[in-house]
């Protein structure tokens, strides 16, 4: 397994649920 990619790909997927909570945070509040 190869780890570098492995945590590129969860700094990445920790970016898009990061961006998604804040448009659910967004989208909720207005």
């Amino acid at each position: 397994m190869d780890f570098s990619n492995f945590f590129q790909n969860l700094s990445t997927l920790k970016i898009v649920t990061s961006i998604l909570d804040l448009l659910i945070v967004w989208y909720v509040l207005y």
